[in-house]
């Protein structure tokens, strides 16, 4: 008997350690017969949610989810582990104490097993994935976002954005952007912003909101 499957946008929430209980509340839903059409995420949401978009299965998620070294993606930048100041130093000359390129290095092998690279391998509309530019104060959605900065948004880097979403400022070193026609300008995400109230109105689809508590429509 073909199980019936019901398409949702899933809206992927942030919650640092949780990211595997959203990653088991996703798993949950798509062994129940929900498919996401379209995946937001923010933080750990969008780790989740860019594993979602680039077509794990249940069973996928739930085991590379698990097997992640978690403690292992924290890559302390130079002179962080200075005795007493290395940390304050690093706050004071890094704005941050982790680099997040092992994160990034992490996501893009995951990303890479499905053929996935940059957004251009991505169905359109499959992903969007929430930062903040510091710079100007205000949110923001990859890939949409990218060509106010002069980035062809179909070959940036998809573990690039998750890295930015799941970088906890002040934890992690802020990841530039580069305007290409006029400055330079400075993009990290904000921590735990449900995406839910910005995107739900702009689909006409159900929406599905997953965290590591539920997974309700």
């Amino acid at each position: 008997m073909c199980m019936e499957y019901t398409s949702v946008t899933g809206v992927f929430e942030g919650g640092g350690v949780r990211g595997v209980a959203i990653a088991g509340a996703a798993a949950a839903a798509l062994d129940s017969g929900i498919r996401f059409d379209r995946s937001i995420g923010t933080s750990a949401g969008a780790l989740v949610g860019s594993l979602v978009a680039a077509g794990y299965t249940s069973h996928e998620l739930s085991a590379t989810v698990c097997s992640v070294a978690w403690a292992e993606l924290l890559d302390p930048v130079p002179g962080a582990g200075i005795p007493l100041i290395g940390k304050h130093l690093a706050l004071i000359f890094r704005k941050g104490i982790y680099k997040g390129d092992r994160l990034e290095e992490v996501w893009s092998a995951l990303l890479a097993r499905k053929g996935v690279r940059v957004f251009g391998d991505l169905r359109p509309g499959a992903l969007s994935v929430v930062v903040t530019d510091l710079n100007h104060s205000r949110g923001l959605s990859l890939p949409e976002a990218l060509p106010r900065y002069g980035i062809d948004p179909m070959t940036f880097p998809v573990a690039r954005a998750i890295r930015m979403s799941a970088s906890i400022p002040f934890l992690f070193t802020p990841v530039p952007l580069h305007d290409r026609a006029r400055a330079k300008r400075c993009s990290q995400p904000t921590v735990r912003w449900p995406p839910t109230i910005r995107w739900a109105s702009l689909t006409r689809d159900a929406t599905c909101s997953v965290s590591g508590l539920s997974a309700t429509t």
